[in-house]
């Protein structure tokens, strides 16, 4: 998925990439064109300033010569003034005038000819010499030069304006980002308003920072994750050790109960190992769900004797029994199916057991009621003292679980109800 969204965000980009390099392009040959025109123009502005230069001299110097045969009217001592004149002034290559036109020397153009009209309707031809010229022309290629320069310079002005906006800028965002991931800030999205060839390398600066983010976000999660596994693992320790001085509370009772009230070893071994055992499978249901609430009839399921099968029936609603009371609990039903065993209803053949649950209210808050109830049994003797039993579950329901029982022998069976609070109560104290 990612290889599909970096080719994706450098297909999109590609237009600004050429708009870039296009733009570039046209500024580079627009200041091309520029320095050529300014090129061209200075070079005619230099020879229209030199043409100018040398047709100023050739009428200065037409002026004098004029001036120095205005009163001579000899043709050939005015040619020889003249002679002397040009022999004089090296600037001068051809200095004559003549009427009509004389030839013109071997070497010289009739472009380089100047001729001048004098006062009198004479013809003035000045040829200067291409010394006289050199410094006008040195002065016009120098200010030709620093022209040419002052464009150039310009132009690298502008150049480096424009490649720092189009270069420069992303780059230094890039920059300034790359070291905001470095320092470990990732909040702030990647900018990838660049233009080129560094969008793709924003887009790739912002995929590093959402992976970052991800990345970090995942560990968080582990980390709560694992802090969370910790503290529970602690809690479910602290339970256990609590559930386990409990218990080992609960089996020192019952030793000593029993020891007192059994008359014989036998009797003694086997209540004490019906009690361990529903401790035991109550201490299973409660690891199997990590110390969490267990439903009272996968409770009483886990308890009830399988031979009696449907003589044994179970009917209530959904109720959750915490861990602190699954213990007690579990005790309790073990010693009332003892004694429907072994006094009750089912140990007689014919007999029925009917448990039966539901929530209640009152005034301490909701509670849970279990009523009890055995039908076709012997009919109980309700003179008898109450046994082991007896004592360990009013003992477990009463002291334990703050609960309430009240057994009822009647003729026609036992009918026992019980009601212990739906929330575990704290308290300090045990069987």
């Amino acid at each position: 998925m990612p290889a599909a969204h970096e080719t994706h965000t450098a297909t999109r980009e590609a237009p600004a990439g050429l708009l870039q390099v296009g733009v570039l392009s046209a500024t580079l040959i627009w200041l091309v064109f520029v320095v050529l025109i300014a090129a061209v123009l200075l070079w005619r502005i230099g020879d229209w300033r030199l043409d100018s230069q040398r047709e100023y001299a050739a009428e200065q110097y037409a002026a004098m010569g004029f001036a120095m045969i205005a009163n001579i009217e000899s043709a050939p001592e005015a040619r020889a003034i003249l002679r002397h004149l040009q022999a004089a002034t090296p600037e001068l290559t051809l200095f004559q005038v003549d009427s009509p036109l004389l030839a013109l020397p071997a070497g010289i153009q009739p472009s380089d000819v100047y001729r001048i009209e004098g006062p009198s309707g004479q013809i003035m031809q000045v040829v200067l010499s291409a010394t006289s010229l050199g410094t006008a022309r040195l002065w016009t290629t120098l200010a030709t030069l620093i022209c040419m320069g002052t464009v150039f310079l310009l132009m690298s002005v502008f150049l480096v304006v424009m490649i720092g906006r189009l270069v420069g800028r992303p780059v230094r965002q890039i920059e300034y980002q790359a070291a905001q991931l470095a320092s470990g800030r990732t909040d702030t999205e990647v900018s990838a308003d660049c233009a080129g060839d560094f969008a793709p390398l924003a887009a790739s600066l912002e995929l590093i920072r959402a992976r970052i983010n991800s990345e970090r976000d995942r560990s968080d999660r582990v980390g709560e994750e694992l802090r969370r596994t910790n503290s529970l693992q602690s809690l479910m320790l602290r339970e256990l050790n609590h559930r386990i001085r409990n218990n080992l509370a609960s089996l020192s009772a019952l030793i000593g109960v029993s020891r007192a009230n059994d008359p014989s070893v036998p009797e003694f071994a086997d209540r004490i190992d019906r009690r361990i055992s529903a401790m035991a499978a109550v201490h299973g249901m409660l690891s199997e769900r990590s110390w969490s609430p267990v439903e009272l009839f996968s409770l009483l399921e886990r308890l009830r004797p399988v031979e009696f099968g449907e003589r044994i029936r179970m009917t209530g609603p959904d109720i959750d029994v915490s861990a602190a009371q699954a213990t007690p609990l579990a005790m309790v039903f073990q010693e009332m199916f003892a004694n429907a065993i072994e006094h009750g209803s089912l140990g007689s053949g014919v007999g029925w057991l009917q448990i039966q649950w539901d929530v209640g209210e009152a005034p301490e808050g909701q509670v849970i009621v279990i009523d009890w109830r055995e039908t076709g049994g012997p009919a109980p003797n309700v003179n008898a003292v109450a046994g082991t039993g007896t004592l360990l579950i009013r003992g477990l329901i009463e002291g334990e679980m703050r609960g309430e029982i009240t057994l009822n022998h009647a003729p026609d069976g036992v009918s026992h109800r019980i009601r212990i609070p739906l929330k575990v109560v704290p308290h300090a104290g045990g069987v």
